[in-house]
């Protein structure tokens, strides 16, 4: 019985690690839940395998590593009506007195749960592995890893979306969604590969080396930048040692030459691109962690000594008021040293420091001189790696990582062949510390069945109600969103999935509205401090017309997340429904106007209304203010905007825009923009607009552009006319005239190139006026350009036979019909040529934005609203184009 327990006892023991490295790292679904079963049968497998007198490893150090955090975690999660003073507020305003200490209870019962199963498989690990030879755990440990990453570089080149579609297609990852994780799982059996194959070499094994160049391999093509540093760190010193005494620099060249010409073969494009990433506009950003870390810091403060509880970051990155990542929905601080101290406050991360650093201790400690001693190294340098990893990542927040840090501890363990570990003791201490801890775990397990429950049902309903408003669907078809609804939630995240759904839902089924207040008050008395909660609070006392209800959800959101981009809006909609009064936004539309994020366009009105044209014009206007919020008001500018402001604005974003592609068309008004702005940077932008001029390639295509632009009396801009050299171009070109010698000259010139489209149509119109000149009115239609008309009426103004009488009464009946403007349309703006006298009626245009006015070529003045052109139009026959930027 005691042989089949034990070999039990090493399957369980060996499938806790692997189950939540293949698990996306022990993100995936269940995977907690079963790993805590795991767990259980390991510890009864030994309870079981375990005889009254044993030779026992060190095992002490897992009780000073967990047990601490352990009873902190368990305290912040018990329900003692003691509340963070976070929530306290919050708590007061539902009428919520009981409560626990952590912002998330039911994370935080979920982390408790977690860490007894660590402590109840690092217990298991360490009796269960104790007989079997230390080198085999090490091989199957470091082999087990390489396999991994050999697996990982095949999935890359087959599979790239695998295991998720999330953006790192390309990056080497194997089982993990995020590759900095992969690399430093990779990393972390490094040291111990490196000494593991020197000893098989030393044996007449030289194929081990394979394991360490497969993990090294992996960790280069994730692209992780601290993963390839930390290698470089931790395994060039175990190389060196490695290399043969006799002649090491060459060896160590030779090696290196060897490394780099694998290095090009591997094509690391995107490595070099993630290591040019770490710096920005501002200087060296480390890939906006920066950002992070100075926007959380001030909060630590609030933290105190422990903490906001486990998984809290999200209520507290909001509630530092940070908005940058906010589009990102980061949830990590990409610092897992700050996270602790989030967590679980200094007093946990000092009980957590001290456990690791007496682990680490006690290893070197009991390695000391002995054959196995490299086993000890190569294990604590790869514990070693990971707590570096944390001050620039998430690494501990990866469940799947935490155990094989474990694994590798326990392993290295099993190497410490100390005076109490080499004599028989009696078990009995040792079988109570596995029992008690695992009969805690068993009395949790229904809970976080439950949890994990609720958990996957919201997000499956979340996933699946985005995908048919995606597709245009019934959200209700879903019956992810069915069970989700019809659940009688006992969790925050499905209780608050609920009421989101229910008020999304509400419209056409009024009747839901009741179930979001049922599942409001469920999750009011679990997650007070939740943003999250205040904002479906918001949302509910808007669909119910409740003022009272909406000032209170609206008072706590600015306290708990006065930069969440969600929860503003939702303010700005309750003060547009008349529920809420300007005094009580006005801080958030402050604050929008202080943001460098993108806005919708119904914002903008909102905060004028709140803060009053002048204020949102101006600050519209601002130098400092970032491009995606000028991006985003621009169209309110150009419709509401002052006209001193909305110029500034455009030159400012024209210089700031990185796509926008300009016609030729819009020059004058864009020149006009230029040459009148009051910036310092008017040459730049200059610049800007002459590289961005959208040319033509082919004469063809430019001749109907300059065309088009000479018709509508707008310069030709200097880029596209140095382009118009060739012959059959320029001649098409000239300027209009009617001289008899002059047409006839230039006709005969363009019949040369009669193949010429362009060529034929200029021709044809010439040859129409010559006709007209020799006393052929008739051959002058609408389509001739009206400068050619009025060229002709001065021509033939001193004829006084009878043909000539036809041609004036012909040419003036074709540009009288100019009193009725006729507009063509050009990019972004109209033209039309405008016969003005006494006859001619009102000509109002309405412009809903600030529009060029430019006459003959020239700029008039900038429009905007009901104008009678009448008023800014001289006598006579004009070009006139309307142009908008």
């Amino acid at each position: 019985m005691r042989r089949w327990a034990g070999w039990l006892a090493i399957a369980a023991v060996a499938a806790f690690p692997l189950l939540l490295v293949l698990r996306w790292g022990g993100k995936g679904a269940w995977t907690l839940p079963i790993a805590g079963v795991l767990a259980l049968v390991a510890a009864i497998a030994v309870l079981v395998s375990l005889r009254s007198r044993a030779r026992l490893p060190p095992w002490t150090w897992v009780v000073v590593v967990h047990v601490p955090l352990l009873l902190l975690t368990a305290w912040q999660a018990l329900p003692l009506g003691v509340l963070h003073p976070l929530a306290r507020e919050p708590a007061a305003a539902l009428g919520a007195s009981a409560g626990s200490w952590a912002l998330l209870p039911g994370a935080a019962a979920d982390s408790v749960s977690w860490r007894l199963a660590a402590l109840v498989w690092c217990l298991a690990a360490l009796f269960a592995l104790r007989r079997i030879p230390v080198e085999r755990l090490v091989g199957w440990v470091v082999i087990a890893a390489a396999v991994h990453a050999v697996a990982a570089m095949l999935l890359a080149a087959v599979a790239p979306a695998f295991p998720l579609d999330n953006g790192y297609a390309g990056r080497v990852r194997g089982s993990f969604t995020y590759p900095n994780h992969a690399a430093a799982f990779w990393l972390m059996n490094v040291p111990l590969a490196l000494l593991w194959a020197r000893r098989l070499a030393r044996h007449g094994k030289p194929q081990g080396w394979l394991v360490p160049a497969a993990l090294l391999a992996a960790i280069v093509l994730s692209a992780s930048r601290g993963g390839t540093l930390l290698a470089i760190v931790f395994a060039v010193p175990i190389v060196w040692t490695v290399l043969p005494q006799r002649g090491r620099w060459l060896w160590a060249l030779g090696a290196t030459g060897v490394v780099l010409a694998g290095l090009w073969v591997m094509n690391l494009d995107e490595a070099a691109r993630r290591f040019s990433a770490l710096g920005g506009d501002q200087g060296a950003t480390l890939s906006g962690r920066l950002y992070i870390w100075q926007a959380i810091t001030p909060v630590l403060v609030v933290a105190g000594a422990l903490g906001f509880g486990p998984d809290a970051a999200r209520v507290v990155w909001r509630h530092a008021g940070e908005h940058r990542f906010e589009p990102a929905n980061v949830h990590e601080l990409h610092n897992d040293g700050l996270e602790l101290l989030l967590t679980h406050g200094y007093v946990g991360a000092a009980l957590l420091v001290l456990g690791v650093g007496f682990a680490l201790w006690r290893l070197h400690q009991g390695g000391r001189g002995g054959r196995r001693r490299w086993v000890v190294i190569g294990g604590g340098l790869g514990l070693l790696t990971m707590v570096a990893y944390a001050f620039a990542d998430f690494p501990w927040q990866s469940e799947g990582l935490v155990a094989w840090w474990l694994l590798v501890a326990v392993v290295s363990t099993c190497a410490v062949r100390g005076r109490r570990a080499r004599a028989a003791v009696s078990t009995w201490p040792a079988r109570l510390g596995v029992a008690v801890p695992a009969l805690a775990l068993l009395l949790l397990a229904p809970g976080d069945w439950q949890r994990e429950h609720e958990s996957v049902t919201a997000w499956w309903a979340a996933h699946m109600a985005t995908e048919r408003r995606a597709a245009d669907t019934v959200v209700r078809s879903a019956a992810a969103v069915n069970a989700a609804l019809e659940a009688r939630p006992r969790t925050a995240p499905l209780a608050l999935e609920q009421a989101k759904l229910a008020l999304d839902l509400s419209q056409q089924e009024p009747a839901l509205a009741r179930k979001a207040v049922t599942a409001l008050g469920v999750a009011g008395r679990l997650v007070p401090a939740d943003p999250e909660l205040w904002l479906q609070k918001l949302r509910l006392a808007r669909h119910e017309a409740d003022a009272a209800a909406a000032g209170q959800a609206l008072a706590q959101l600015v306290a708990l997340a006065p930069a969440w981009p969600a929860a503003q809006h939702e303010a700005l909609s309750a003060y547009h429904q008349g529920l809420v009064s300007a005094e009580a936004v006005t801080s958030t539309a402050e604050r929008i106007l202080a943001q460098d994020q993108s806005r919708p366009s119904w914002v903008f009105p909102q905060l004028e209304a709140i803060l009053g044209h002048q204020a949102v014009s101006a600050a519209l206007a601002e130098e400092a203010i970032a491009f995606p919020l000028r991006q985003s008001g621009m169209e309110w500018l150009q419709r509401r905007g002052s006209l001193d402001h909305w110029r500034a604005a455009w030159v400012r974003w024209l210089a700031g825009a990185r796509s926008a592609r300009l016609h030729a068309h819009s020059l004058v008004a864009l020149g006009e923009l230029v040459d009148d702005a009051d910036v310092a940077d008017v040459a730049d932008v200059a610049d800007v607009i002459a590289q961005r001029l959208a040319v033509p390639a082919g004469d063809q295509e430019r001749w109907y552009l300059i065309r088009g632009l000479r018709r509508a009396g707008l310069p030709i801009p200097p880029k596209l006319s140095a382009l118009a050299t060739g012959d059959p171009l320029r001649l098409a070109l000239a300027e209009p005239g009617v001289d008899p010698e002059q047409l006839a000259a230039t006709i005969r010139a363009l019949e040369a190139y009669d193949t010429r489209r362009y060529c034929s149509s200029r021709r044809d119109e010439l040859l129409a006026v010559q006709r007209a000149v020799d006393g052929d009115s008739a051959a002058l239609t609408p389509r001739t350009p009206p400068d050619l008309v009025s060229a002709l009426l001065s021509q033939v103004a001193n004829d006084t036979t009878r043909a000539g009488q036809q041609t004036r009464l012909h040419a003036t009946e074709l540009l009288a019909r100019r009193r009725i403007a006729d507009w063509q349309a050009l990019s972004k703006g109209v033209w039309t040529w405008w016969l003005l006298d006494r006859q001619t009626r009102p000509m109002v245009v309405t412009l809903p934005v600030w529009t060029a006015l430019i006459i003959d070529g020239e700029f008039h003045s900038w429009l905007r609203g009901k104008v009678d052109l009448r008023a800014h139009v001289p006598q006579g026959l004009h070009r006139v184009a309307l142009l908008r930027p």
